[in-house]
């Protein structure tokens, strides 16, 4: 087996005298063990390493949070934590304004085909009297609107949300 001659390409690029069968993913180079990057897949040579870490980081640096959460297919329940939000707003009104705002946003029947907004502007207004209403309300909607939110999507999430507030 020593008599036999070896080809260049069976030894590291970087260390001649280091046999190696691995090759970088990117540039097809023979690398040692020493000189292996770990990659997503297999791996790269110390000369290709940088290049793959600057378009990852430039990828990362070009999409922040606010996109990536709100982004279609994105875990981040985004729509329910905004319904949340509306309703403790609401909620804060109604308690700070003395009843002013569950009169201009509650529904009243007699009143449907002047102000048909009410019908759903209904969904956000809570009674002002018990504290449990409220947050047996939000409770609920973060348990199970996150888990709807994330296997329908948002959109399909909020057209539920809205149909069911609206036939409620």
């Amino acid at each position: 087996m020593s008599g036999e001659s070896r080809s260049r390409e069976d030894f590291c690029y970087r260390h001649p005298e280091r046999e190696s069968y691995v090759l970088c993913q990117r540039c097809a180079k023979t690398v040692c063990g020493e000189c292996q990057v770990p990659a997503p897949v297999g791996v790269h040579c110390p000369d290709c390493a940088p290049v793959q870490a600057r378009a990852q980081s430039a990828k990362l640096r070009t999409v922040g949070w606010g996109s990536r959460a709100s982004r279609v297919g994105g875990f981040t329940p985004v729509a329910t934590y905004w319904l949340l939000g509306i309703i403790a707003v609401v909620y804060a009104a109604q308690l700070l304004s003395g009843g002013t705002v569950t009169q201009l946003l509650l529904y009243w029947p007699p009143i449907t085909a002047i102000e048909p907004w009410r019908m759903l502007s209904a969904i956000f207004v809570h009674s002002p009297s018990s504290i449990f209403h409220i947050l047996f309300n939000g409770y609920s909607l973060y348990i199970l609107g996150t888990l709807v939110e994330r296997i329908v999507g948002r959109g399909r999430f909020l057209t539920l949300f809205f149909l069911a507030g609206f036939g409620g």
